[in-house]
Protein backbone atom coordinates (compact mmCIF):
# COMPACT_ATOMS: atom_id res chain seq x y z
CA UNK A 1 0.00 0.00 0.00
CA UNK A 2 1.29 3.40 -0.92
CA UNK A 3 0.30 6.26 1.77
CA UNK A 4 -0.05 9.09 -0.41
CA UNK A 5 -2.24 7.64 -3.00
CA UNK A 6 -5.94 7.90 -3.39
CA UNK A 7 -8.15 6.68 -5.79
CA UNK A 8 -11.29 7.90 -6.65
CA UNK A 9 -14.07 6.38 -9.32
CA UNK A 10 -17.13 6.69 -10.31
CA UNK A 11 -20.08 6.90 -13.05
CA UNK A 12 -20.54 10.21 -15.64
CA UNK A 13 -21.77 13.11 -13.79
CA UNK A 14 -20.91 11.16 -9.99
CA UNK A 15 -19.49 13.94 -8.43
CA UNK A 16 -16.19 11.99 -8.42
CA UNK A 17 -14.19 14.96 -9.43
CA UNK A 18 -15.85 17.36 -6.85
CA UNK A 19 -14.66 15.02 -4.00
CA UNK A 20 -11.29 14.50 -5.50
CA UNK A 21 -11.10 18.44 -4.83
CA UNK A 22 -12.39 18.19 -1.43
CA UNK A 23 -10.29 15.70 -0.54
CA UNK A 24 -6.71 17.27 -1.95
CA UNK A 25 -8.30 20.30 0.01
CA UNK A 26 -8.48 18.46 3.15
CA UNK A 27 -4.95 17.07 3.12
CA UNK A 28 -3.93 20.42 2.44
CA UNK A 29 -5.48 21.85 5.45
CA UNK A 30 -4.11 18.32 7.25
CA UNK A 31 -0.68 19.61 6.41
CA UNK A 32 -0.99 23.61 7.08
CA UNK A 33 -2.13 22.70 10.67
CA UNK A 34 1.41 20.77 11.07
CA UNK A 35 2.92 23.77 9.69
CA UNK A 36 4.04 21.81 6.66
CA UNK A 37 3.91 24.27 3.18
CA UNK A 38 1.76 22.54 0.21
CA UNK A 39 1.54 23.46 -3.37
CA UNK A 40 -1.15 22.05 -5.43
CA UNK A 41 -0.87 20.33 -9.17
CA UNK A 42 -3.51 19.52 -11.40
CA UNK A 43 -2.63 17.27 -13.63
CA UNK A 44 -4.78 17.44 -16.96
CA UNK A 45 -4.95 14.52 -18.92
CA UNK A 46 -7.95 15.22 -21.38
CA UNK A 47 -6.66 15.62 -25.05
CA UNK A 48 -7.27 19.25 -25.90
CA UNK A 49 -9.57 19.83 -29.27
CA UNK A 50 -11.48 22.82 -30.37
CA UNK A 51 -15.18 21.02 -30.09
CA UNK A 52 -17.98 22.32 -28.05
CA UNK A 53 -18.07 19.61 -25.85
CA UNK A 54 -14.08 20.03 -25.05
CA UNK A 55 -14.66 23.45 -24.23
CA UNK A 56 -17.41 23.37 -21.82
CA UNK A 57 -16.08 20.35 -19.93
CA UNK A 58 -12.79 22.45 -19.52
CA UNK A 59 -14.90 25.21 -18.66
CA UNK A 60 -16.59 23.36 -15.58
CA UNK A 61 -13.54 21.90 -14.31
CA UNK A 62 -11.37 25.34 -14.46
CA UNK A 63 -14.47 26.85 -12.42
CA UNK A 64 -14.54 23.92 -9.87
CA UNK A 65 -11.10 24.76 -9.14
CA UNK A 66 -11.05 28.43 -9.46
CA UNK A 67 -9.53 30.11 -5.98
CA UNK A 68 -8.56 26.93 -4.55
CA UNK A 69 -4.55 27.71 -5.72
CA UNK A 70 -3.99 25.01 -8.15
CA UNK A 71 -1.25 25.03 -10.57
CA UNK A 72 -2.40 23.36 -13.97
CA UNK A 73 0.01 21.07 -15.33
CA UNK A 74 -1.22 19.43 -19.01
CA UNK A 75 -0.13 15.76 -19.16
CA UNK A 76 -1.60 14.17 -22.19
CA UNK A 77 0.82 11.09 -21.98
CA UNK A 78 4.42 10.64 -21.09
CA UNK A 79 3.64 10.83 -17.45
CA UNK A 80 7.34 9.93 -16.49
CA UNK A 81 8.59 12.90 -18.29
CA UNK A 82 6.03 14.99 -16.58
CA UNK A 83 6.07 13.02 -12.76
CA UNK A 84 9.65 13.47 -12.18
CA UNK A 85 10.12 16.82 -11.18
CA UNK A 86 7.66 15.93 -8.60
CA UNK A 87 8.19 17.36 -4.84
CA UNK A 88 7.46 16.06 -1.13
CA UNK A 89 5.53 19.42 -0.45
CA UNK A 90 3.10 18.91 -3.54
CA UNK A 91 -0.39 17.62 -3.40
CA UNK A 92 -1.26 16.44 -7.16
CA UNK A 93 -4.84 15.81 -8.46
CA UNK A 94 -4.32 13.84 -11.53
CA UNK A 95 -8.03 14.24 -13.68
CA UNK A 96 -8.52 11.17 -14.82
CA UNK A 97 -7.23 8.22 -16.16
CA UNK A 98 -9.61 6.84 -18.90
CA UNK A 99 -8.46 10.15 -20.61
CA UNK A 100 -4.75 9.20 -20.08
CA UNK A 101 -5.40 5.33 -20.98
CA UNK A 102 -7.19 6.39 -24.21
CA UNK A 103 -4.34 8.88 -25.28
CA UNK A 104 -1.49 6.67 -24.20
CA UNK A 105 -3.00 4.21 -26.69
CA UNK A 106 -4.66 6.12 -28.99
CA UNK A 107 -3.11 9.38 -29.87
CA UNK A 108 -0.74 10.54 -32.02
CA UNK A 109 2.27 9.95 -29.02
CA UNK A 110 0.74 6.73 -27.77
CA UNK A 111 3.45 4.37 -25.99
CA UNK A 112 1.02 1.33 -25.23
CA UNK A 113 0.16 -0.79 -28.26
CA UNK A 114 -3.21 -0.42 -29.13
CA UNK A 115 -4.02 -3.75 -31.02
CA UNK A 116 -2.91 -6.30 -28.37
CA UNK A 117 -2.57 -6.20 -24.46
CA UNK A 118 0.46 -5.34 -22.84
CA UNK A 119 0.26 -5.19 -19.24
CA UNK A 120 4.20 -4.41 -19.26
CA UNK A 121 3.85 -1.37 -21.21
CA UNK A 122 0.23 -0.26 -19.34
CA UNK A 123 2.05 -0.46 -16.04
CA UNK A 124 5.22 0.97 -17.22
CA UNK A 125 3.90 3.87 -18.87
CA UNK A 126 1.14 5.05 -16.46
CA UNK A 127 0.87 2.53 -13.27
CA UNK A 128 4.29 2.73 -12.35
CA UNK A 129 4.86 6.99 -12.83
CA UNK A 130 1.79 7.26 -10.64
CA UNK A 131 3.05 5.09 -8.26
CA UNK A 132 6.67 6.71 -7.89
CA UNK A 133 4.90 10.44 -8.11
CA UNK A 134 2.72 9.21 -5.34
CA UNK A 135 5.68 8.25 -2.81
CA UNK A 136 7.46 11.42 -3.78
CA UNK A 137 4.76 13.96 -3.32
CA UNK A 138 2.56 14.68 0.09
CA UNK A 139 -0.17 13.10 -2.27
CA UNK A 140 -1.52 12.31 -5.35
CA UNK A 141 -5.20 11.89 -6.31
CA UNK A 142 -6.19 9.86 -9.10
CA UNK A 143 -9.18 10.37 -10.86
CA UNK A 144 -10.83 7.27 -12.71
CA UNK A 145 -14.49 6.59 -14.11
CA UNK A 146 -16.70 2.98 -14.19
CA UNK A 147 -16.67 2.45 -17.75
CA UNK A 148 -17.55 -1.61 -16.91
CA UNK A 149 -21.42 -1.13 -15.82
CA UNK A 150 -22.68 -2.09 -19.98
CA UNK A 151 -21.66 -4.39 -21.84
CA UNK A 152 -19.00 -5.85 -23.48
CA UNK A 153 -18.40 -3.82 -26.71
CA UNK A 154 -17.94 -6.08 -29.74
CA UNK A 155 -15.36 -3.98 -31.47
CA UNK A 156 -11.71 -5.47 -29.96
CA UNK A 157 -10.05 -2.12 -29.72
CA UNK A 158 -12.87 -1.18 -27.46
CA UNK A 159 -12.60 -4.34 -25.02
CA UNK A 160 -8.64 -4.14 -25.05
CA UNK A 161 -9.08 -0.59 -23.62
CA UNK A 162 -11.50 -1.80 -21.11
CA UNK A 163 -8.93 -4.57 -20.27
CA UNK A 164 -6.18 -2.35 -20.00
CA UNK A 165 -8.62 0.55 -17.41
CA UNK A 166 -9.51 -2.61 -15.38
CA UNK A 167 -5.77 -3.68 -15.09
CA UNK A 168 -4.63 -0.33 -14.18
CA UNK A 169 -7.44 -0.22 -11.91
CA UNK A 170 -6.02 -3.26 -9.97
CA UNK A 171 -2.87 -2.38 -10.20
CA UNK A 172 -3.62 0.97 -8.37
CA UNK A 173 -6.27 -0.10 -6.02
CA UNK A 174 -3.78 -2.59 -4.73
CA UNK A 175 -1.30 0.38 -3.65
CA UNK A 176 -3.97 2.91 -2.78
CA UNK A 177 -4.34 4.13 0.67
CA UNK A 178 -8.05 4.90 0.02
CA UNK A 179 -10.25 4.01 -3.17
CA UNK A 180 -13.44 5.87 -3.02
CA UNK A 181 -16.29 5.24 -4.86
CA UNK A 182 -18.90 8.20 -5.40
CA UNK A 183 -22.11 7.84 -6.38
CA UNK A 184 -25.15 10.32 -7.19
CA UNK A 185 -22.29 12.78 -5.03
CA UNK A 186 -21.81 10.08 -2.27
CA UNK A 187 -18.71 9.04 -1.30
CA UNK A 188 -18.23 5.30 -0.26
CA UNK A 189 -15.42 3.83 0.84
CA UNK A 190 -14.11 0.45 -1.18
CA UNK A 191 -11.03 0.59 1.43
Amino acid sequence: MTGNLHLVTGGAGSGKSAYAEQLVTRIREERNRKGLSTSLIYLATMHRDNSAEFQKRLRRHLALRAGKGFATWEAENNLVRILSGIRQDQIILLEDLPNLLANEMYGPSALIPFDHEDAAALEETIARPILVAAEKSAALVAVTGEIFADDLPSDPSTRLYMDNLAHLHTILAAHARTFTEVVCGIPLCLR
